[in-house]
């Protein structure tokens, strides 16, 4: 690890390039506005609103009732958001629904898992047929606790298991995803930060070993007039972070998320 950071250094310009790549573009600090509570539903919300794939939320007690949902959703399905909170996810289904997909639903439901359906049947407020692939998740507080249960659907078999080793890969990190959130508004809240910054921000999420080699590899790039490419630093960040390389992952998606998107309250 120590050969590698003595050997990594880029110049200021690819610096710049791989944090715009890693982060976007950094917010002015009026543009924000905050969640105070960045539990996993709070958090999945504030993504669903800017997202391009539909989701629908339900509560996490029976009958399991829909409370949210996005505009990628409504405009699949034909309903607004207004006239489905209170209604079941029943609506959605029709003669073609198979009863077999409704009962390992509920079976995953029932034990708090994550899931991955294919080629599920569900219906439009038209009363047209459609098929999706739906990826089933709880949402859970920090406590753990299940509070919610979001529905993302997709068209490609293929994107619907990405999404749902992604997110898996992000539940993987327990409580460490809490304190990636909260790290990464404090970043969000200066308005601007630096690499050093969001190392010094992660940190309390990392072991102090890969908090040092972590530091040491970014002071020496800054410090440097050769130049490595976005690919090779990051490369070397994995190499550096090894299994811990999923929190500054995770990490960065949130600062990429709380630095640009405006807020809705749920």
């Amino acid at each position: 690890v120590a050969d590698c950071a003595s050997v990594v250094s880029v110049t200021t310009a690819a610096f710049e390039s791989f944090v715009e790549l890693l982060c976007g573009t950094q917010p002015t600090r009026d543009s924000l506005i905050l969640s105070h509570s960045p539990d996993d539903f709070v958090f999945a919300l504030e993504k669903s609103r800017l997202s391009d794939k539909a989701q629908i939320f339900t509560s996490a007690d029976p009958p399991f009732v829909i409370t949210h949902t996005n505009d990628a959703w409504s405009s699949l399905c034909g309903w607004e958001e207004s006239e489905v909170v209170g209604f079941t996810c029943a609506m959605l289904q029709g003669e073609k629904t198979c009863p077999d997909a409704k009962r390992v639903i509920a079976d995953a439901v029932r034990k708090c898992q994550r899931l991955v359906v294919e080629n599920l049947i569900n219906y439009t407020r038209s009363g047209t047929a459609f098929t999706n692939n739906l990826v089933l998740e709880p949402l859970v507080t920090s406590a753990g606790s299940v509070t919610h249960y979001v529905a993302t659907l997709f068209t490609s078999v293929t994107d619907a298991w990405h999404h749902a080793e992604a997110v898996s890969k992000d539940a993987s990190l327990g409580e460490r995803r809490l304190g990636c959130r909260l790290a990464a508004q404090q970043c969000a809240r200066r308005g601007e930060y630096t690499m050093l910054d969001m190392v010094s921000a992660v940190a309390p999420s990392l072991s102090r070993p890969k908090v040092i080699a972590l530091s040491g590899l970014v002071k020496t790039m800054l410090e440097s007039e050769e130049k490595l490419s976005a690919f090779q630093f990051e490369w070397c960040i994995r190499f550096i972070l090894g299994d811990e390389a999923q929190v500054l992952s995770y990490f960065a998606a949130c600062v990429q998320h709380y630095g640009i998107a405006c807020f809705c309250d749920p």
